[in-house]
């Protein structure tokens, strides 16, 4: 069943009308015809369940059968700090990570990345990267569309109110003896929860106790070193595993 996020202003007496790219999606490539179901996710609060009337060139008219509020959540809400890591690999690693559940994304430099960007390449990257994010969400029948933040610094990163407020905070290591099932084992289940992957070259041993010194705990994912692009989404798979 497709699925589209909304807000009020598109939806007026029973007629949709979705931006350009989003409404070409659905007529040239869902190939949507008139009678077909379409749940639509408005403001982020309420879901609609409707059945196509009619599509136009610009706009579609629909039926609405039954309007639910968005059920509430039972499993944290989950922040990925990735290192930025060479080539396109945040595409697959946002694509991924999103359809698996994580809420936030928050791209880092690091000591050890490579992949620096200037502002006119960040709005580019970033336009794109929420058009993943969007996309991902329709695959993966989520109720939000996940953030993706711009570039930050570690320092930039400790004053994030997203990150100061988390009740965990992991941080996978290669030289870390302790295990992450571990540390989640000892926990109460949290309402949010960070996690920060490294980039290819790993993060420094400085890096890291900077990191321990503002309340993150240090683990290991097992005796393998995963590729930065695996690490987040092995990470966030067995938190959720663990708190949903």
């Amino acid at each position: 069943m497709t699925r589209l996020f909304i807000t009020s202003d598109m939806l007026s007496n029973n007629v949709l009308t979705l931006p350009k790219e989003v409404h070409h999606h659905v007529r040239r490539v869902l190939r949507a015809q008139p009678k077909d179901p379409l749940t639509l996710i408005k403001d982020g609060t309420h879901l609609l369940q409707t059945a196509i009337v009619e599509i136009e060139s610009s706009s579609i008219t629909i039926s609405i059968q039954e309007q639910l509020p968005i059920p509430k959540r039972t499993q944290p809400k989950v922040i990925l700090v990735q290192a930025l890591p060479k080539q396109d690999k945040m595409s697959d690693i946002l694509r991924a990570c999103s359809e698996l559940g994580v809420d936030q994304f928050i791209p880092l430099i690091t000591e050890r990345v490579v992949r620096i960007m200037d502002d006119k390449k960040t709005l580019k990257n970033k336009t794109r990267w929420e058009s993943i994010l969007w996309s991902a969400a329709m695959q993966a029948q989520s109720n939000t569309i996940p953030t993706i933040d711009e570039p930050r610094t570690l320092s930039e990163l400790f004053a994030h109110p997203d990150i100061k407020s988390a009740d965990l905070k992991l941080v996978p290591w290669e030289d870390e003896p302790t295990l992450l099932k571990g540390i989640l084992s000892s926990q109460k289940k949290p309402e949010s929860i960070v996690i920060l992957i490294g980039p290819e070259g790993g993060l420094s041993a400085k890096e890291v106790t900077t990191l321990t010194d503002n309340g993150f705990h240090s683990v290991s994912l097992g005796k393998t070193i995963l590729r930065t692009e695996h690490a987040g989404l092995v990470t966030v798979a067995q938190v959720l595993y663990q708190f949903s």
